[in-house]
């Protein structure tokens, strides 16, 4: 599941009116990707994932057996 913080709304927001859109969503992509390659990496040693959620400065994969 994914969660997003409700200041990371307010942040791409914030880039929308300050024309830096492209390059926070070109962040958050690759945030998502490298969080999504954790994910697949616990899949693989059956380490079961709560969550993953969007915080304006960074992401976090929420593991459940670690």
């Amino acid at each position: 599941m994914l969660f997003i913080h409700p200041l990371t709304l307010i942040y791409i927001l914030l880039g929308l009116l300050t024309n830096h859109f492209h390059g926070i969503i070109f962040l958050y992509l690759f945030g998502i990707i490298h969080e999504l390659c954790h994910v697949i990496t616990a899949y693989c040693f059956h380490i079961k994932t709560d969550s993953i959620v969007l915080f304006p400065t960074g992401f976090k994969a929420n593991l459940n057996d670690y």
